[in-house]
């Protein structure tokens, strides 16, 4: 396999054995490398294909905060949960929904973790993402070691209800969900003594954005990205 581009160290899109872009995973199977070098079998440990252009502007970001290994089992998890419960999911939650574990695990690890438990439970209305959630804690617990606290289950399955695209995003309870996430962090904003201004105020109106999922600003782009393989349990 050569190598198309080197996102780090770990991490590199290569041309795959039937001539389709690939990106592959292992520790250090980048370093030093350039264009066109041949990456060794030996050192990938995860491997899947790309469906869009986006796939690697998608994981190129989010490898400049979050660790390789991290990526590689959440992403693996979503994929395989898609295939086990067919339930399909819009390609924003790759990014998404890793990045709020990422988060969750720093304030894990610097004591800072706080549960929250004023997020509805829709688990009655939506079985199958709750199960993604419960095979989201276990899949973290067992390859790399992260033991997310039961009250993640909830903010999980939240997220995959929110990207389980066009028939969810015209449901009652998601558009309660997503407003009642945005009064929270107003919540918290006043709390803190930040109110929306003139001063802040585009800062402010994009801050909320962010809380709202993507079908809620507009359509998502189409396509995820496909695992073929994956193991690894060691943070690179």
């Amino acid at each position: 396999m050569k190598i198309v581009q080197v996102l780090n160290n770990n991490v590199a899109v290569v041309n795959g054995h039937d001539g389709k872009p690939a990106i592959v995973m292992g520790n250090g199977l980048a370093f030093g490398k350039k264009k066109g070098d041949v990456v060794e079998k030996k050192k990938v440990v995860s491997t899947f294909m790309l469906r869009d252009k986006h796939t690697v502007d998608d994981l190129t970001t989010l490898l400049e905060d979050v660790p390789a290994d991290f990526v590689a089992v959440s992403y693996s998890l979503i994929e395989q949960s898609q295939k086990k419960y067919n339930f399909a999911v819009e390609s924003y939650l790759y990014v998404t929904l890793t990045l709020h574990l990422y988060s969750a695990y720093q304030r894990l690890e610097e004591g800072r973790y706080r549960a929250n438990y004023s997020l509805p439970d829709l688990s009655d209305k939506y079985p199958e993402a709750y199960k993604i959630a419960d095979d989201f804690l276990t899949g973290f617990r067992e390859r790399l070691r992260v033991d997310f606290p039961l009250s993640e289950r909830n903010s999980i399955a939240l997220h995959v209800i929110n990207a389980h695209g066009d028939r969810v995003s015209q449901a009652a309870p998601i558009d309660s969900l997503d407003d009642q996430l945005v009064n929270i962090i107003n919540d918290i904003l006043r709390k803190n003594g930040i109110v929306r201004n003139n001063d802040n105020l585009d800062d402010y109106g994009r801050l909320l954005t962010q809380f709202r999922p993507p079908f809620a600003q507009g359509p998502a782009r189409a396509g995820s990205p496909d695992f073929c393989q994956q193991s690894g349990q060691h943070r690179q």
